[in-house]
């Protein structure tokens, strides 16, 4: 069985959804939301680098993308090769993109800046009660994973 076209992959590992984020700055979310299923199975995939659709559409600054990304519940916080999220390089900018995007209070957030603060602030805190307890072993039987 073959790849739908728009599931295919250029040399660098690249789908449309990936060079739409990348290059287009037309509004193609009414298009784009038509075709929701194929969207939730690229959604979150990674180039060669490692980059995500949300990644490069931050990198380029393409507003309309985000949005239609944060529509669609994209992860920003996979990492490429680099180490760098798309929620890695939103904390960095302090412009009016940044600013269009992310109300840190959490109450008009296009990106729920507060649920990725709290998943970090969760991982830091297990991380802190694995030191203290000494093994993994005795975290991972307790019950607090809830």
């Amino acid at each position: 069985c073959c790849p739908r076209s728009i599931e295919v992959c250029d040399a660098s590992g690249k789908t449309f959804f990936h060079l739409l984020a990348e290059h287009s700055h037309h509004d193609n979310s009414e298009y784009l939301l038509s075709i929701r299923e194929t969207i939730h199975s690229l959604k979150d995939r990674r180039d060669f680098e490692g980059n995500t659709p949300s990644y490069l559409a931050v990198k380029n600054r393409n507003i309309s993308m985000v949005r239609l990304l944060f529509r669609v519940s994209t992860n920003f916080a996979i990492k490429n090769k680099e180490g760098v999220s798309a929620a890695d390089l939103l904390r960095q900018q302090s412009d009016e993109f940044h600013n269009l995007l992310i109300d840190k209070q959490g109450e008009n957030a296009l990106i729920p800046w507060t649920r990725i603060e709290k998943e970090e602030e969760r991982l830091q805190n297990l991380l802190s009660k694995l030191q203290q307890k000494g093994t993994i072993m005795e975290e991972l039987s307790g019950d607090n994973w809830g």
